[in-house]
């Protein structure tokens, strides 16, 4: 009976102590919420911009380490200002907890441009790996071409 349960403690600790890892690439689907009559000349392409984020979440997100030296409890941000722009229109989870590494990764490549009104994705690049539900790091990496919109004559 005893070895009994020694084999499952040791086996429900080597499932919880194995990590895990993955990488995605993928190019964004635009969603066709918005058309609009442009032509070449209305659009000024200033370049290619890639932002990247990192978060780490810890106990089941409820601790987190964002982009190094922030952190957040609880999902209240402690010292630091939220920095971010909504790709999409945020679900219902979203606009509880904030904003997402994606979100962070978007206004990372945004802000290297000061005068570009938005980025148009590209391809990006999302990395994770830890120990699901204990300790887990997520890396997003956005690549697009930051565009300026001329203003109407």
């Amino acid at each position: 009976m005893k070895r009994c349960y020694v084999v499952s403690l040791l086996g429900l600790g080597m499932v919880c102590l194995s990590g895990c890892a993955s990488v995605q690439r993928g190019i964004p689907i635009a969603d066709g919420v918005v058309q609009t009559q442009m032509q070449r000349t209305d659009v000024e392409i200033l370049g290619t911009v890639q932002g990247t984020s990192q978060t780490s979440s810890f106990l089941l997100g409820l601790f987190q380490v964002i982009d190094g030296d922030k952190i957040k409890l609880l999902g209240i941000p402690l010292g630091f200002e939220e920095q971010y722009s909504l790709m999409q229109a945020p679900s219902m989870l979203g606009a509880i907890f904030g904003a997402n590494t994606a979100d962070r990764a978007y206004y990372q490549a945004l802000a290297k441009t000061p005068d570009a009104d938005a980025v148009c994705p590209k391809a990006y690049t999302i990395q994770s790996s830890g120990i699901p539900f204990l300790a887990q790091k997520e890396t997003i990496t956005f690549t697009g071409k930051a565009l300026k919109y001329k203003a109407d004559k």
